[in-house]
């Protein structure tokens, strides 16, 4: 049995996310289907969150997701589920800026350009 919407939201927030990332994350997640046998398909927000957070600070994870990676397919007029980049190729990008080999262009708001590109996918 998938997990319940409240076990989820207290999840998120026991990882220290605020109220309005984790309604964000939820909300986006909503659109997810549901088999016939009541299983979520695969490809949720929630389940991109929780493997991109895998060794990573909960926090930085939520703000790529929404800050970089929504705002890309929205600027590209994309849903989630047609998101081109793998949960590894946004993990490298966000380790590279948090390790400090990536510098200038490298915040969450300049690092659109990378994800842009099609090598990164």
């Amino acid at each position: 049995m998938p997990e319940l919407p409240d076990a989820t939201r207290k999840r998120l927030l026991s990882q220290g996310l605020s109220a309005q990332d984790t309604d964000v994350l939820m909300t986006a997640d909503a659109g997810r289907e549901v088999g016939i046998d009541g299983v979520f398909g695969q490809g949720g927000v929630v389940a991109y969150f929780d493997a991109l957070s895998e060794g990573r600070d909960p926090k930085i994870v939520v703000n790529w997701i929404v800050q970089v990676l929504f705002g890309q397919l929205a600027a590209r007029n994309q849903t989630f589920t047609e998101n081109p980049i793998t949960v590894a190729k946004l993990g490298s990008l966000i380790d590279m800026v948090q390790s400090g080999v990536i510098t200038g262009d490298s915040s969450p708001d300049g690092s659109h350009r990378r994800i842009s590109y099609p090598r990164f996918r």
